[in-house]
């Protein structure tokens, strides 16, 4: 008998310590950053605009950096810098900042996967020669 109540006891106490042990914390897998290879380069002429469409595979950060214009003296170079979603044909702007320089970074964050875009322009024809362009692209 007190063999069969020391065991009961013994269930009881295995049981209470279970049920109070916090639940275990589910893991979200990592996914990598991807930056687009190889940098997107090209020259911007005067009132162009030129577009870089991309896939975005999971939800996260995008960041879209002017990494170098040339020529550009003084860092006086301004351009318009866009970061947007690309339907096939077109990039619907969704950040966009018309006074970016070299080392402006566009920040956006995609809910879901997707096919999204960059895109740099001569926004309201600044650009008095065209310029070279170096923009590197990182996204989920």
């Amino acid at each position: 008998m007190i063999r069969r109540s020391a065991r009961v006891l013994l269930l009881g106490l295995i049981a209470a310590t279970t049920a109070c042990a916090d639940p275990p914390t589910p893991v979200t897998p990592t996914v990598p950053t991807t930056i687009e290879e190889p940098a997107w380069t090209g020259t911007l002429t005067i009132n162009g605009g030129q577009t870089l469409p991309f896939n975005v595979l999971a939800s996260g950060q995008i960041s879209v950096t002017i990494f170098a214009l040339s020529p550009n003296v003084d860092n006086t170079v301004r351009v318009g810098l866009a970061l947007g979603l690309w339907s096939g044909q077109a990039c619907t702007a969704l950040i966009t900042n018309d006074n970016a320089f070299q080392t402006t970074v566009l920040y956006g964050t995609a809910t879901v996967g997707g096919a999204f875009c960059a895109r740099i322009y001569d926004a309201t024809g600044k650009l008095t020669e065209p310029v070279d362009f170096d923009i590197r692209v990182t996204h989920p």
